[in-house]
């Protein structure tokens, strides 16, 4: 009996881990796409302004 209610509290502080893990995960994912999109959108700002990333030497932000 005391081993099934350790096991029982380990499963539920390895449940709520897990939880947190996969909150932490969404959290990071959300944040790439995220930067993702604002990624695309300063390209595509670029491309209408005549692509300025050339006279400003390439690269950078």
């Amino acid at each position: 009996a005391v081993e099934e209610t350790t096991q029982q509290v380990v499963q539920a502080g390895t449940d709520s881990l897990k939880k947190a893990l996969e909150s932490e995960n969404v959290q990071e994912a959300l944040q790439e796409q995220a930067q993702q999109a604002a990624e695309e959108a300063k390209n595509k700002v670029r491309d209408l302004f005549g692509g300025r990333k050339k006279r400003n030497g390439g690269g950078g932000i």
